[in-house]
C-alpha cells in the first residue's frame, strides 16, 4: 500500500522534471505495490489455491500477448501493443490503378515544383513558406490522397522532381525507396545490407536523404553512406562510415547505442562539393571521429575532424561572423568546424552520452552569432553566443553562455525552431514557446508526446507522437485543426512540399493534398 500510495506523489514530484523519469518510477512502484500484494496474498493461501491463482495470472498474460502484440516503447517508455488480428480490407486494383493514372495527370503540375529537399526542409531550419498550401481546414480536411505500408525506421521525406523518397528496414536491408508524389506508386528500392534493432528505440534508418541535382545522398542506421542516382536508385558511391572507426557493428554500438540518425550535409566549397556526415569511432582513433566530409560527386574523403563520439543531432550550416562554420553536436559538445578543412574553431560543453542519456537535437541558430542547444532527459536547453576575436592578425573564436534553463525546450527526440524572434519545439511532449532573449516560457500549449514539429506558412504544424497531425496558431498555442492519419508510435519528422503533406512511421505513410486558392479566389482543381 505504500509503495502505490506513492505513485501520484512521484508523478507529481517528476512530471515537471522528465516525463519518462515520472514514468519509470510509476512503473517501479507499482510493480513493487503489486508483488508485494501478490506474495501477501500467497502467503495466506493454502497450496492448492496458490497453484490456482498462478495458473490464472500466467494464463491471463499468455491470453494478452497471443491477442496483442507488443511494437515497442514511446519516446516516454510507455509500451505499445497492437490487435493482432485486424480486419482485413478488399481492394479493386483496376480502379486503384485507374485513379492513380487520372490523379496523376491533374496532379503533375503541383507534383513537379513540390520540394522539400532535406532534414527539416530546403532551408534546414524546420521553416516553410508554401503559397500553394491550405492550412484552413475549417470546411473541409485536406484530400487522402494515397496511403502505403511501410518498414521499420524513423527516416523521414524528401520531395523533388514529382517523387518522394525515404528510408525503411525490408528483412536484413536497409532500404531506400522512391515513390510517385501523385499516385504513392514505387518506382524504384535499393537494399544496402545491415540490420539495427534496439528495444527501446526500435529498428531501421533514423535518418533523412539529402537530394540536389538528380541525385540523392543518404546514410543507414549502421553508417553506410552512398549517393544514389535519384531517378532510378542505381549506386554511384558508397562508403562504410562504421569501419572507419570501428571494428564491426558491436562494437560501434557499445558506443553509439541508438542508431546513427545524422543526416547528410550538402556543403559547396571552391574546391569540391562535400556532403558532412557525423563519423563516430573509438576514443584512441587519431584520424579524427566527429564529423568527416566526403567529395559529394566520387565519396573520396576530404577531411576528418574532432576527437569526441558523435551524437544523433545532424550537423548544420551556420555564417558567423562573415564564415561559413559547420555546426555540430558530438557527445558531451557542440563545436564550429571550418568547412575547407574541419578545423576546430570554437567548443562548448554540451554533456551527454551516445549510449545513455543522448543527444538527439540540431543546434538551431538564433541569430549570426546565437545558437541555441536543447535536450531531453531534464536538460533542458541553453543558449550560447560565438565570439570573432583577433590573434596575430588571424580570427579567433570562443564561445559564451547565455543563458541557461533546464526546464523549457526539453527537445528529446526533435529539435526547436526560431521563428519570428521566438523559439518553438515539443518540451518533453508538450508544445511550447521560449523568448530566446531571456530563456523564459511565454506559453505552454497542448500535450503531443515525443513527436516532430514544423512552421508552416506562418502556423506551427505537429506531426503528434500518436499520429495525429495538427495545426496550431504560434502566438498562444491555441489548437485550429486536426486529424488522425497514422496508427502508432510516430517519431519521424512531416514533409511540406508545395500543397502536399507527407507523413510516415515505422508502418505506413501517408500523402494528403490541401491546395491553396488561386490568384482570384477560386480553389485549385482538386483530384
Amino acid at each position: 500500500m505504500g509503495a502505490l500510495l506513492l505513485v501520484p506523489a512521484a508523478r507529481w514530484f517528476l512530471e515537471d522534471i522528465d516525463h519518462q523519469y515520472s514514468n519509470i518510477a510509476t512503473a517501479a512502484l507499482t510493480a513493487i505495490g503489486l508483488l508485494s500484494f501478490t506474495v501477501g496474498i500467497l502467503r495466506r493461501l493454502p497450496r492448492s489455491a496458490t497453484f490456482i491463482y498462478l495458473l490464472g495470472c500466467v494464463a491471463s498474460i499468455a491470453i494478452f500477448f497471443s491477442c496483442y502484440e507488443f511494437r515497442g516503447f514511446t519516446g516516454e517508455l510507455v509500451p505499445t501493443f497492437r490487435w493482432r488480428f485486424p480486419a482485413s480490407a478488399s481492394t479493386d486494383k483496376a480502379a486503384s490503378d485507374k485513379n492513380q493514372n487520372e490523379n496523376q495527370a491533374k496532379l503533375e503540375p503541383w507534383a513537379a515544383q513540390a520540394r522539400f529537399t532535406q532534414f527539416l526542409g530546403n532551408e534546414r531550419n524546420g521553416i516553410v513558406q508554401s503559397p500553394t498550401l491550405d492550412l484552413d481546414w475549417s470546411d473541409r480536411n485536406p484530400e487522402v490522397l494515397w496511403r502505403i505500408p511501410l518498414g521499420e525506421g524513423w527516416a523521414g521525406v524528401t520531395v523533388a522532381d514529382g517523387k518522394a523518397w525515404t528510408l525503411f528496414q525490408a528483412e536484413s536491408q536497409e532500404t531506400v525507396a522512391c515513390y510517385e508524389l501523385a499516385t504513392g506508386r514505387e518506382l524504384w528500392r535499393t537494399g544496402f545490407p545491415g540490420r539495427h534493432t534496439e528495444p527501446m528505440g526500435g529498428t531501421g534508418p533514423r535518418s533523412t536523404a539529402a537530394w540536389q541535382s538528380g541525385n540523392l545522398w543518404i546514410q543507414t542506421a549502421l553508417g553506410i553512406a552512398a549517393c544514389l542516382d535519384a531517378n532510378t536508385g542505381a549506386v554511384k558511391w558508397q562508403r562504410d562510415l562504421l569501419l572507419d572507426g570501428f571494428r564491426d557493428q558491436s562494437e560501434s554500438e557499445q558506443g553509439i547505442k541508438w542508431g546513427r540518425s545524422g543526416s547528410p550535409l550538402l556543403v559547396n566549397t571552391s574546391a569540391h562539393p562535400l556532403v558532412i556526415f557525423p563519423l563516430g569511432g573509438k576514443q584512441e582513433s587519431n584520424q579524427g571521429r566527429s564529423l568527416i566530409a566526403l567529395d559529394a560527386e566520387n565519396g573520396d574523403v576530404r577531411w576528418r575532424s574532432g576527437n569526441s563520439q558523435i551524437a544523433y543531432g545532424s550537423p548544420v550550416l551556420a555564417n558567423i561572423g562573415g564564415t561559413e562554420q559547420i555546426i555540430a553536436i558530438h557527445e558531451g559538445s557542440v563545436a564550429g568546424h571550418a568547412v575547407e578543412t574541419g578545423e576546430i574553431l570554437w567548443t562548448s560543453p554540451w554533456p551527454s552520452l551516445s549510449n545513455a542519456d543522448a543527444c538527439s537535437s540540431s543546434p538551431v541558430l538564433c541569430s549570426p552569432d546565437h545558437i541555441l542547444l536543447g535536450k531531453g532527459y531534464a536538460a533542458g536547453s541553453k543558449m550560447i553566443r560565438i565570439i570573432r576575436g583577433d590573434k596575430d592578425g588571424k580570427p579567433s573564436w570562443s564561445a559564451e553562455d547565455v543563458w541557461s534553463n533546464h526546464r523549457v525546450l526539453k527537445t528529446k527526440l526533435t529539435n526547436a525552431i526560431f521563428f519570428d524572434n521566438h523559439l518553438y519545439a515539443l518540451s518533453d511532449g508538450i508544445l511550447e514557446c521560449v523568448d530566446p532573449e531571456s530563456g523564459k516560457r511565454i506559453w505552454r500549449g497542448g500535450r503531443y508526446g515525443q513527436g516532430q514539429l514544423l512552421v508552416v506558412n506562418n502556423r506551427l504544424l505537429v506531426s503528434s507522437e500518436d499520429g495525429r497531425l495538427v495545426v496550431v496558431e504560434a502566438e498562444q498555442g491555441k489548437e485550429l485543426h486536426s486529424m488522425e492519419l497514422l496508427d502508432g508510435v510516430t517519431w519521424n519528422y512531416p514533409a511540406v512540399a508545395g500543397p502536399f503533406l507527407l507523413m510516415r512511421n515505422g508502418s505506413e505513410m501517408v500523402c494528403l493534398f490541401s491546395p491553396g486558392p488561386t490568384q482570384n479566389g477560386e480553389e485549385r482543381p482538386g483530384p
